[in-house]
């Protein structure tokens, strides 16, 4: 059932993902236009216009694809939807993996789509050593996921009020979200705030790398912790008007 579940989760975003295709394509046109040498006015003119659309794209591929996913788990669990959802032959917890994975794969998805298009027009994404820039892109992926996480939490928690309901799951996802920061920052000074913090302007060095190494591994596990929380609260019941 679980697979049925995520196949239909996923169809509501097939059309908008098929679109963020064209990303990639106008960042092959960028890199063109920008390797010609003694380019006239038109040819400029139009550098910079498919250089606009190219990051509007890829802006809205970071933005519209996370609030879409909000707004789906909102309405599929407590909105116009739920009544269908929670009548399902289904766990509560299974509708939250499928929810969850769904919110995974679009946003693996949508990072690739961003990745891809700055590796097309730049060529020098990848081009750092394997301990500088990919553990930092990896670092900043496992974050976008804890956030998607903290906002299903503080969505089902806020959805227990009987008032305000999107007030308090806005309100319930800043307060995880920054109580997580607080630890992170404590790790930070826990490590040795001293050092670190003096060589944040610095050029990489062994004990940045190995901060940010740590911070993936504190944020994987926070967003483990998260999944398993927002099951668990789904678990409990759901309060639908």
């Amino acid at each position: 059932m679980l697979g049925k579940l995520l196949k239909y989760d996923l169809a509501k975003f097939k059309t908008i993902s098929l679109f963020y295709l064209i990303a990639p394509v106008l960042a092959f046109v960028t890199r063109l236009m920008n390797g010609i040498d003694n380019k006239s006015v038109a040819i400029v003119v139009l550098d910079k216009f498919v250089s606009g659309i190219t990051i509007g794209i890829l802006i809205g591929v970071a933005v519209n694809i996370v609030m879409r996913l909000f707004v789906n788990f909102d309405l599929s669990l407590y909105g116009d939807e739920s009544y269908l959802t929670h009548t399902l032959p289904v766990k509560r917890g299974t509708l939250y993996t499928s929810k969850a994975l769904t919110g995974l794969i679009v946003t693996v998805y949508a990072y690739a789509i961003i990745l891809l298009s700055a590796w097309i027009v730049t060529k020098g994404v990848f081009a750092s050593p394997i301990t500088e820039t990919r553990v930092a892109l990896l670092l900043a992926f496992v974050q976008a996921v804890c956030i998607l996480f903290t906002v299903y939490l503080g969505i089902i928690l806020g959805n227990r009020k009987n008032t305000h309901k999107k007030l308090f799951s806005i309100l319930y996802s800043v307060g995880i979200y920054m109580a997580a920061q607080i630890v992170v920052f404590l790790i930070v000074l826990a490590v040795d705030g001293g050092i670190v913090l003096s060589n944040l302007d610095a050029e990489p060095s062994p004990i940045l790398l190995k901060l940010v190494i740590a911070l993936t591994v504190v944020y994987a596990i926070y967003a483990a912790v998260l999944y398993v929380l927002g099951k668990k609260a789904l678990e409990k019941g759901v309060n639908v008007n």
